[in-house]
């Protein structure tokens, strides 16, 4: 009588495959005993849905260090698939239960006792492997026929959608989920329009007690947004083989703790790869691209992305036709063209010098005071801006007028509920369920109606001021404004700045009446040397 061991191993993805868990082990159960060998509780290793593609798996792991100490003298194993699926990690096993003196048992393969037998079963163990791949392959090209015939497969749908499952006469296929796509729009319309920053859309949805899909925590986090933003299903085109799994270059740390899986990752194919599902679309496609354009803006002014306050960040281009990027120089700071990190580790092509950002900064924001601070263009432009308004009021109070009616259905919908419940037509535990749904949505309805009258109230006290008055306080103001709100105004006047040391040229939204509408100034006497030795000196 020996003491035994056994090791049993199912991945999730093969589960309808191959044998479960439990029959590996009864099986491997019934060997010992019939053996005549010894199984105890302690020396039995399971490691279900892992795969065999990784060697680092929790039960494996221990079945090796109690190996080392010499706890058993048999090891049992449906086959070698078990141990893993590649073959060079199945014969590093074997080698090291075989230097330690314990005998390999294996139910479905060739028991190696003589030189032949060993190389026969080495042989299966490379049809274990082989096995693997066939069978990815066989699901992958089946996945893409199906899809390719315009079927959808089982799916989680997206955020705003449902998924209606197949049937023996009808494909599965998505359609509207009227609630959650009401919240799609307004995510949507906050960037796209209203042009709100993440953190904003967090605080927006959080107020209006709008909670994640799966409702893990209350408040939305910035990844699912974005990706909700970037996805091209809301504009009715869904992709299937859109990315690809892969090893993570940039693992996270998991202190410690084993990874199911090697390829963690994901990134996208070639679009030529994608294949294309249509679906009902939620918004159109204008609004989409108004986000991604935002989504880039965003990107590229993120305060993450500085360390020292560059007014005209993002906006100064070289004349080589490459952005300027700031960098510091001593005790000044300065805007250098990028092509030196572009091109690295070849070396730079464009050779222009630097310019001084503090000198840059002070000129482009004086002709700004310049132009803003022109009445008679203040007044054309909050002529412009209250006339649409005072039109939007009243589409306003339309829209809160037909939200306060949603919400007498509601009531309405809540009675009913109650009826049913008190008839015994519903269980307490259906009553429970809708009448939360019910007051979520009621309470959403009453946010945006508190909102909306807020933002008409505003409206209407713009509406009320002297034009003239409104555009003297403004002019005023901006003199005192910190450099947060001068970034932003640059901004929204300003395009792009194409600069070297001697000239720069400005282009932006200027109204084209507007004489100055290119601001060009020159640079001269600079002295020769480092960035942080120039000196500048204006004409």
């Amino acid at each position: 009588m020996k003491r035994a061991a056994l090791y049993a191993r199912v991945s999730t993805a093969r589960q309808e495959q191959e044998a479960t868990i439990e029959s590996q082990v009864k099986e491997v159960e019934e060997k010992i005993k019939l053996d005549g060998n010894v199984l105890l509780p302690h020396l039995r290793f399971i490691d279900d849905g892992w795969s065999g593609e990784l060697l680092a798996r929790p039960e494996l792991d221990k079945l090796r260090d109690l190996a080392r100490k010499k706890e058993f003298e048999i090891l049992y194993v449906y086959d070698r698939g078990r141990l893993a699926r590649k073959f060079s990690y199945q014969e590093l096993i074997l080698e090291e239960l075989a230097d330690l003196g314990i005998e390999f048992i294996t139910l479905h393969d060739v028991n190696a006792i003589t030189a032949e037998e060993k190389v026969l079963q080495s042989m299966q163990g490379v049809f274990h492997e082989y096995e693997r791949v066939k069978i990815a392959e066989r699901m992958r090209r089946g996945k893409l026929g199906k899809t390719r015939d315009g079927k959808l497969l089982g799916y989680n749908p997206l955020f705003g959608y449902r998924y209606i499952p197949k049937t023996r006469n009808k494909n599965g296929y998505f359609v509207v989920n009227d609630p959650e796509a009401e919240v799609v729009r307004k995510i949507f319309t906050w960037v796209g329009v209203d042009k709100h920053s993440m953190r904003k859309v967090i605080k927006k949805l959080y107020e209006l007690k709008i909670y994640p899909q799966k409702h893990k925590r209350d408040s939305w986090t910035k990844g699912p947004i974005i990706r909700l933003l970037k996805n091209e299903s809301y504009i009715g085109r869904h992709y299937y083989n859109k990315t690809e799994a892969v090893i993570p270059q940039k693992p996270k740390d998991l202190n410690g703790k084993y990874k199911r899986i090697r390829k963690s990752s994901r990134k996208d194919r070639p679009r030529d790869q994608w294949i294309l599902y249509k679906c009902p679309p939620i918004i159109d496609e204008d609004l989409f691209y108004k986000v991604q354009k935002q989504l880039e803006f965003n990107q590229k002014y993120s305060n993450r992305n500085r360390k020292h306050d560059y007014l005209l960040r993002g906006l100064v281009v070289c004349s080589c036709g490459i952005t300027r990027v700031g960098q510091k120089g001593g005790d000044n700071l300065y805007y250098r063209c990028a092509d030196r990190i572009y091109n690295y580790p070849l070396p730079q092509r464009c050779h222009q010098g630097a310019i001084n950002a503090g000198v840059l900064d002070r000129l482009v924001w004086r002709h700004v005071i310049k132009l803003v601070s022109n009445q008679e263009l203040l007044v054309k432009q909050a002529s412009r801006w209250l006339n649409p308004q005072r039109f939007s009021d009243r589409i306003k109070d339309a829209e809160i007028d037909k939200m306060e009616e949603q919400l007498v259905k509601l009531n309405e919908e809540e009675k009913r509920y109650l009826q049913a419940f008190g008839s015994g037509l519903a269980s307490f535990e259906v009553y429970e369920r809708q009448i939360k749904d019910l007051k979520a949505r009621r309470q959403r309805l009453r946010n945006e109606i508190i909102e909306q009258r807020s933002m008409s109230k505003q409206a209407n006290l713009y509406s009320r001021l002297n034009i003239k008055q409104l555009c003297q306080n403004a002019s005023e103001k901006i003199q005192n404004w910190d450099f947060s709100k001068k970034e932003q105004l640059v901004r929204k006047i300003i395009d792009k700045i194409a600069a070297n040391q001697h000239l720069a040229v400005v282009k932006g939204f200027i109204p084209l009446e507007y004489k100055e509408s290119n601001v060009a100034f020159k640079l001269k006497d600079r002295d020769c040397g480092t960035p942080k030795c120039w000196k500048i000196h204006l004409i």
